[in-house]
């Protein structure tokens, strides 16, 4: 039986597009369409914009979650996120107070930080920027800093494998070649990146929020965040500090915060055009930050071709190649490359960094060899450092070193730390790890409360009796 009814499937809406009318005067047409949601205008962009924002918090927490600024964000995190996510929205944000400090290892240098809040903002540039740089093709394959996939290991890899080829397996001559750039982070020129910056995000990237990134990144790239941060080391501690390696001594539009996010990405993309024209001359140099390697057989050849090198940096992007940081030598002499020295067919870890992690060694055996309360204080922490260094010497020809340090251990910590086999982990006994240690003493409190409430009831029934 057919359904009569105002509203059945035989009877649908008509929607006349050039004069906005609606009916369903046609009982029976079979007219076909399409069901649509009903729009009233009550989509809020600004929820969609929270939302990222809060994906930008969650990323910023995986580092920086037991930090002091960090913690004073989470304590009222809700309220905190959406008054940060109204500035950027509204175009109100500021960036608030940095902090400036100096640090000695592995060389002096001056680091400012931004505040926690700011970091969200950094890691919202960060997500949308690194994404088109690989989707635009704008890095070269050969530029391993802070990329996913990549990193250090990656970097030193790639220039063993270039030796390799360039050798043809050890078997020919090759020379390999490193220069890097003198105060680089201080030396950029922040016009010029966010000039750069402006033009392919204007041209490439079609997000909805296109306005509030390009705003977000004239904030961010044109802020001097030492002019109001706060010193955390003495000033004295700055005396020691070359000029032209901090921010103090710089023009307003020259140099990009060590401690910024920002910076590491924005480093990149500025050493990108320098990479293209090496590459345009026939040179495939490994670039990781301001440290460029290259592997060449024509050693005149690349000779002749460096004082070009030099004068692009110069005239094209405003750097200065450091005028006692280059080396060239036949590939059997080696290069030390970001931590490691790479050799005929071998990689080693360099001498400073094995120092460091025997520095590390001495010092907590000198501190708990006489107390076994020190040592159970102190064994997580020691085996946490030790797994930093094994695992970064497991991926080199290292195993006599880790039996070295396996054994310097081992004089003191024999009962708290065991190695695996090929000595690429450090584990702590089982009995004294704290949460083992905080498991028995819940064990214990448990008891002694059973044992004082059974005594109580004791008390009780011979007191009724």
């Amino acid at each position: 039986m057919q359904k009569t009814g105002e509203y059945n499937s035989n009877n649908a809406f008509i929607y006349n597009g050039n004069t906005g009318n609606v009916n369903n005067n046609n009982k029976y047409n079979t007219n076909a369409v399409r069901p649509v949601s009903e729009f009233q205008g009550n989509v809020d962009p600004f929820a969609s914009f929270y939302k990222s924002m809060r994906a930008a918090y969650r990323l910023c927490l995986k580092n920086k979650a037991h930090t002091a600024n960090a913690i004073r964000f989470w304590l009222d995190e809700e309220s905190e996120l959406v008054a940060l996510a109204r500035e950027v929205f509204n175009c109100e944000y500021v960036p608030r107070q940095s902090i400036a400090f100096i640090v000695t290892k592995p060389c002096l240098r001056e680091v400012v930080a931004a505040d926690f809040r700011d970091r969200i903002v950094q890691h919202y540039i960060v997500m949308r920027l690194e994404a088109l740089f690989e989707e635009c093709g704008t890095l070269d394959d050969n530029m391993f800093s802070c990329r996913v996939g990549k990193g250090n290991l990656a970097a030193i890899q790639a220039l063993q494998q270039q030796i390799f080829h360039q050798s043809k397996g050890y078997t020919t001559d090759c020379y390999v070649a490193k220069f890097d750039l003198q105060s680089f982070f201080m030396s950029i020129d922040k016009r010029r990146l966010y000039d750069e910056l402006v033009a392919l995000v204007a041209k490439h990237y079609e997000g909805w929020d296109k306005d509030t990134l390009l705003y977000l990144i004239r904030v961010v790239t044109l802020h001097n965040p030492q002019d109001n941060a706060v010193r955390k080391t003495p000033l004295c501690d700055w005396a020691d500090l070359p000029r032209s390696k901090s921010l103090y001594n710089v023009d307003w539009f020259l140099g990009l915060a060590i401690g910024n996010l920002t910076s590491q990405s924005d480093a990149n993309f500025y050493n990108a055009p320098a990479m293209r024209w090496m590459r345009s001359v026939g040179l495939a140099p490994v670039n990781y930050v301001d440290d460029f390697a290259f592997v060449v057989r024509d050693k005149a050849s690349f000779l002749t071709a460096m004082p070009y090198i030099r004068n692009y940096f110069a005239a094209e992007r405003g750097l200065t190649m450091h005028p006692r940081k280059f080396y060239l030598q036949h590939y059997s002499k080696g290069i030390k490359f970001l931590g490691a020295v790479i050799k005929y067919n071998r990689v080693y870890t360099n001498n400073q960094t094995v120092a460091r992690c025997f520095g590390k060694i001495h010092y907590y055996n000198e501190a708990c060899r006489h107390s076994s309360r020190r040592k159970a204080r102190h064994v997580e922490k020691l085996a946490t450092i030790l797994n930093s260094y094994l695992g970064l010497m497991r991926h080199f020809d290292t195993f006599n070193i880790r039996k070295r340090i396996a054994a310097e251990v081992g004089t003191v910590w024999c009962d708290y730390i065991r190695f695996d086999d090929d000595i690429t982990t450090a584990t702590v006994v089982k009995h004294f790890r704290q949460r083992e240690i905080c498991k028995y003493n819940v064990r214990k409190q448990r008891r002694r409360d059973l044992f004082t409430l059974k005594n109580l009831l004791n008390d009780g029934n011979t007191a009724a009796n």
